[in-house]
């Protein structure tokens, strides 16, 4: 991410956007010459952000916004830290925003307010936190508008068959990932490296690492970069846990790594974890369970974590072990830990917030560490995931500690938004449905 002084140069217009509940920039766009008013004053903007579907509709029910309090404006706050260009828009700085409200305060179920108070009990500790997103997506050789026009039926690929890590694959797929890069540079946003994935036109993209909340939204910007050159190039993109039913899943998995004020990797060091980092990933496992819901929103988030996807099915860890919830990963500065049950679809801010929380508590409660998974085989007394939106729902609704680390508006706000998604899916006729029920119910 850029400074916004560094971006105002040369722009004509700025677009201040804030996180939805799904991770969406959303927001308005104005004139570069009223900057300097925004900053002391925000922009108005109404907070129905806090409330919408997947499909941007506002939905009733909550506290914290809706009809009953007649969808007044909240403010957005530009972060002056949080500023990006595109190349597809080279006069617009592109600033993101805190959701402010009315009386000027921050709005605590906003998703940068979730992560910041998980990150002022980092500061307490004196721990510095850096993070980054491992996200994967499907590239289309159609349009977003062509595959809107045939009700997404008969989605095309960019390839025709997996292509994992095959570098004559990558070539083929190279017009577009180039211009992302060039793109993600322009916010500077460090690509580490681009790969094939497993499935079909599917990629893999890693950023450097980042401060935990400069790499949360570099996360929501790196999507919003994909899928602008997915518009400029006519490739439609899908950030979906599991679009194709035969296809491999795409994981959003969160790389973390922690340290002292003065440097010191507070998870370990080589393949030795420190009685923090032993707290750290057994609160982790402890609790991330019955906080699944933050890190798989949709119905269709679960359909990843299934057996015989590489995704994992149950809390456990491990040292270089993929099929493992926690994957720890022994570098030259000492250990960082790789959170593997996340897909692509996630809210990185709820995502960073809820990982923070569960791997603290186990800290401060000084849980002990389970014993490491090896192979693929899950150990016995290991907590089993989440198996659908239902059971997430039901497990974070009784769950003590997430009203405790986020406060009852915050997980009122959280589980509200679930049972709305879970309503919807409820209602829905699949043509799977249809075609397997039509002549044979």
């Amino acid at each position: 991410m850029r400074s916004a002084a560094d971006c105002l140069s040369g722009a004509t217009h700025v677009v201040l956007s804030t996180p939805d509940f799904y991770g969406r920039l959303l927001g308005k766009k104005r004139r570069a010459d009223e900057w300097q008013r925004i900053v002391a004053d925000g922009l108005g903007m109404p907070d129905f952000f806090l409330i919408c579907d997947p499909a941007g509709r506002p939905l009733s029910g909550f506290e914290v916004a809706g009809p009953h309090a007649g969808f007044r404006n909240a403010f957005l706050s530009p972060d002056p830290a949080a500023a990006f260009v595109l190349p597809t828009e080279p006069k617009v700085m592109h600033v993101i925003c805190d959701g402010l409200a009315p009386s000027g305060e921050a709005i605590p179920e906003s998703p940068r307010s979730i992560l910041k108070a998980q990150l002022a009990r980092l500061v307490e500790r004196g721990v510095v936190g850096r993070a980054a997103s491992e996200l994967e997506f499907y590239v289309l050789d159609q349009a977003y508008g062509d595959v809107h026009a045939g009700e997404y039926r008969e989605l095309r690929p960019v390839y025709h068959r997996s292509g994992d890590n095959e570098v004559i694959v990558a070539s083929v797929i190279a017009p577009f990932a180039d211009e992302i890069e060039r793109a993600l540079q322009a916010s500077e946003i460090v690509v580490d490296q681009i790969q094939t994935e497993g499935g079909a036109g599917q990629l893999e993209v890693n950023v450097g690492p980042a401060d935990l909340l400069a790499a949360a939204d570099d996360h929501v910007v790196f999507k919003h970069v994909v899928k602008a050159c997915g518009h400029k190039l006519g490739r439609a993109v899908t950030f979906m846990a599991k679009p194709f039913e035969d296809g491999a899943g795409s994981g959003g998995h969160i790389h973390l790594s922690l340290a002292g004020e003065s440097g010191e990797n507070l998870l370990g060091e080589a393949e030795e974890l420190s009685p923090f980092g032993r707290g750290f990933v057994a609160g982790i496992l402890s609790h991330l369970p019955e906080l699944t819901l933050m890190l798989a929103p949709y119905a269709n988030s679960f359909k990843r974590l299934v057996p015989g996807s590489y995704a994992p099915l149950a809390a456990t860890w491990g040292w270089d072990n993929r099929t493992a919830m926690v994957r720890l990963i022994a570098g030259r500065g000492g250990p960082r830990l790789e959170l593997r049950s996340p897909g692509a679809d996630i809210n990185p801010y709820h995502a960073y917030a809820a990982l923070i929380a569960a791997g603290l508590a186990g800290v401060d409660a000084g849980l002990e560490l389970a014993a490491e998974k090896r192979g693929d085989v899950e150990p016995r007394d290991a907590l089993p995931l989440p198996a659908d939106l239902t059971e997430a729902t039901a497990r974070f609704a009784g769950s003590v500690f997430a009203v405790e680390a986020f406060g009852a508006a915050c997980h009122a706000h959280i589980l509200h938004h679930a049972r709305q998604e879970l309503g919807a899916t409820r209602r829905a006729v699949t043509e799977w449905e249809i075609e397997r029920g039509f002549e044979n119910a």
